[in-house]
């Protein structure tokens, strides 16, 4: 992923901000002049945001008055006018449901040390998101014995790809190979003897109407090698099959 989709990001985990800070993640001047280095007491290191998001930010995290925001190369602090409340006055609540649709299954410990929340700040509104099914919690992760949280939208796009990757690879055959693809399907290539052979070759025609003439002269008899009344009475009577 470029960096600059991160750009849209409110604030960034703080692995990826130490890489940032650090200098080992090759950044362009535009988009270093782009970023802002954020230092406060909720904080357990500094973070890094775009630019753009600090408004928001400032509006909705609750120690953003003993933060500091500098340019990502140092200088002066920067003013920041926090942004207007929106109109259900759930600035904290949309900016937590907004960051957790760019990154995947995460421990709420996680969750609290990035945007620099307590607990108590915290699960009360990831139990909200919960409640209108914005985000999953549960064991989400194979090979993890612990539960993670995770935007529903997000966590719905990473089934479709785990279905995607678990689903097997064939490879198509010839129109001219379905014919015999189908009398393999039903038994006709190797007939059988006994009254399970028959029991097996009826599981495919389930459903399939047609005259008891036929199935006596046509369609059991091609299936089996000798066929009588004898055997289908036989499996008639240890199955839930009934003629109709």
């Amino acid at each position: 992923m470029k960096f600059r989709s991160f750009l849209l990001i409110p604030l960034l985990l703080p692995l990826f901000c130490a890489s940032v800070l650090a200098q080992e993640v090759r950044l362009a001047s535009e988009d270093r002049d782009r970023l802002v280095r954020i230092e406060a007491p909720g904080l357990s290191q500094p973070a890094v945001a775009a630019l753009q998001t600090v408004p928001r930010l400032a509006a909705a995290l609750p120690w953003w008055d003993q933060a500091v925001a500098t340019l990502l190369d140092g200088g002066e602090p920067i003013a920041v006018e926090p942004a207007p409340i929106d109109e259900d006055g759930l600035t904290l609540f949309t900016l937590l449901a907004d960051w957790l649709a760019y990154f995947g299954p995460m421990d709420s410990d996680t969750l609290a040390a990035a945007l620099g929340l307590s607990s108590a700040q915290l699960l009360p509104i990831l139990d909200e998101l919960s409640a209108d099914q914005a985000i999953v919690v549960g064991r989400l992760v194979d090979g993890v014995d612990a539960d993670r949280l995770c935007d529903a939208g997000t966590f719905e796009s990473l089934m479709r790809m785990t279905r995607a990757d678990a689903s097997p690879d064939f490879q198509t055959l010839p129109i001219e190979q379905l014919a015999l693809w189908l009398a393999v399907a039903h038994g006709l290539h190797e007939p059988g003897d006994n009254s399970e052979d028959l029991r097996r070759r009826l599981e495919p025609l389930l459903g399939f109407s047609a005259a008891a003439s036929l199935w006596e002269t046509e369609i059991l008899p091609a299936r089996m090698q000798s066929y009588t009344g004898a055997l289908i009475d036989g499996v008639l009577q240890k199955s839930v099959l009934r003629w109709v």
